[in-house]
């Protein structure tokens, strides 16, 4: 998420120029539901720590183009990114979104429970699956046309999260990461919030898809690191 304290520098113009670009492409009903969402992150003094549009329109991207049925969210916070990622899906589609917070969770049930009028996201269901992701994930069993997981939770976890993804996921399917760079923590910068065990973890996630063959992978700049991997058949 973009900083309101640096309006002037490169990086702001260029996330407003491309939220300016992506906005003609999605409803007004669409676009009401997400400022709820935002609003209600911001009301929790979390919006920074939620993607900017732009970057929610990506993801929304990739999944549409990989042509999935059903996704996973892994860490939804007030739903704005699951809006997008529901957007992305094939009619008919569900996303299951795992939330730690209580409140949040409660949020998103709420958030979701008209979007019969949003021409987006009609037709299309979410669910709620509450608790820590690693946990929730233990005891769950996925359906077979689960095509991939969009992570956002636990930087710690991400290696864990991937380890799940691969023993229960078959066939051809796409990971998104989010926060992938952890503010320049995996490339030796010390000032950042993250702490080692996090740093460690993240350089172990990223070389474990994007130096995989199996996997066809790539960053893209996006200000915190969007990692995209595909697994192939």
């Amino acid at each position: 998420m973009r900083s309101e304290e640096n309006k002037d520098s490169f990086e702001y113009g260029k996330l407003n120029y491309l939220d300016s670009v992506y906005l003609s492409n999605l409803s007004p009903e669409f676009l009401a539901l997400a400022e709820q969402a935002r609003a209600e992150s911001r009301k929790l003094n979390k919006e920074g720590i939620s993607v900017a549009l732009s970057e929610a329109y990506v993801i929304s991207e990739q999944v549409k183009q990989a042509g999935c049925s059903s996704y996973m969210e892994l860490g939804s916070l007030t739903g704005y990114s699951a809006l997008f990622l529901l957007r992305g899906l094939k009619s008919g589609g569900t996303l299951f979104c795992f939330e730690k917070d209580p409140h949040c969770a409660d949020f998103i049930e709420s958030l979701f429970k008209n979007i019969s009028k949003v021409p987006e996201l009609a037709g299309k269901n979410v669910i709620v699956l509450r608790g820590d992701a690693k946990e929730a994930l233990a005891n769950w069993k996925p359906p077979s046309d689960v095509g991939g997981a969009f992570i956002d939770a636990n930087k710690s976890a991400y290696p864990d999260y991937l380890k799940w993804i691969e023993a229960h996921l078959k066939g051809s399917y796409l990971i998104l990461a989010d926060n992938v760079f952890l503010g320049g923590s995996v490339w030796g910068l010390i000032d950042t919030p993250f702490s080692k065990k996090q740093a460690v973890g993240m350089i172990e996630f990223n070389k474990s898809l994007v130096q995989n063959p199996r996997y066809s992978s790539y960053f893209i700049g996006t200000s915190e690191g969007l990692l995209v991997a595909r697994r192939k058949d």
